[in-house]
């Protein structure tokens, strides 16, 4: 088994059966991995809420004879599609049907009326899209998750509030919020949710390759500190 599964993927591996190629590139676990959410208490398979582009569902069924759930999708902030830059949908807006129990053969019928939208690339929404994209092909050691948080707020300090922080102490799930029409529950900035952190992981680097190259450099300067060292995870 590949060494940087992490001990909650081997766990999960072990007690459903799952091949470690199903749950690299079928779930949220590399996203959990990158973000540093590896917790038992974490979803890597959401089964509510399920969403589609309606370009990529005419596309998939061009190309592959069926559609199917993009898991890039299935963060409850993503709102929009990575490739096109178009609204997402929960109901089907031919039968108005969720997709949650939408049959994925009746989409063969229902995309002859599915309306034409505007993309909005590079918008705030689109961008945040191509970050959570992005970190679903993270296949590293993952962080630990107060590595994360610790690092992701002093960005966020850095960047939005100009080094204050008891200003970004109070306003920042409120700001995340607006910037991004999400919903964070939590009023705590640590071990908070993957959906949660992802938003403000996007807030504080707006690109993977800028956040990857944060924690990577923070890491290499204190590995205990900010990744899991290889006796925490089983090979």
């Amino acid at each position: 088994m590949h060494r940087h599964v992490g001990q909650f993927g081997i766990g999960l591996n072990i007690e459903h059966r799952v091949t470690e190629e199903v749950l690299r590139e079928n779930t949220l676990y590399p996203l959990a991995q990158a973000l540093g959410r590896l917790a038992l208490s974490t979803n890597y398979t959401p089964t509510v809420r399920w969403k589609i582009c309606l370009q990529c569902v005419i596309e998939d069924i061009e190309k592959h004879g069926t559609s199917y759930i993009h898991r890039r999708n299935l963060l409850p902030a993503i709102t929009h599609c990575s490739l096109h830059a178009t609204p997402l949908h929960v109901k089907c807006p031919s039968c108005l049907e969720p997709i949650t129990i939408h049959k994925l053969s009746n989409f063969e019928k229902c995309r002859n009326f599915f309306p034409k939208t505007p993309p909005t690339f590079r918008s705030s929404h689109h961008m945040f899209a191509i970050f959570v994209s992005d970190l679903l092909s993270y296949n590293d050691k993952p962080f630990i998750s107060k590595a994360v948080d610790h690092r992701v707020f002093e960005k966020l300090v850095a960047t939005l509030y100009n080094g204050d922080y008891s200003q970004a102490y109070y306003n920042i799930i409120i700001d995340a919020n607006k910037a991004l029409g999400a919903r964070i529950r939590s009023n705590r900035l640590e071990g908070i949710s993957l959906n949660a952190c992802s938003i403000l992981a996007f807030l504080a680097y707006q690109t993977s390759e800028a956040y990857l190259d944060a924690m990577t450099n923070v890491g290499e300067r204190s590995p205990r500190g900010f990744l899991m060292s290889s006796r925490s995870t089983k090979t």
